[in-house]
């Protein structure tokens, strides 16, 4: 039983690390460098907030700006 608890904190502990190494900078980078095109304010607090959101959060900012468009 103990070796079943090891595995899933295991698991679980490498999606929060793959999430906070790969998705987060990915989705941030890319709402801060488009704010900062856009003239918008503070982009890296943007691209903070939305890369918080991860893959969901680069998709609904990739509809509003596509809307503003």
């Amino acid at each position: 039983m103990t070796t079943g608890r090891r595995g899933s904190f295991h698991r679980v502990s490498i999606r929060v690390e793959r999430y906070l190494l790969v998705f987060w900078p990915t989705a941030g980078y890319y709402v801060c460098s488009g704010s900062g095109e856009r003239g918008a304010s503070d982009p890296q607090l943007r691209g903070v907030a939305w890369g918080s959101l991860d893959i969901l959060g680069l998709f609904i900012r990739l509809s509003i700006v596509r809307r503003r468009d």
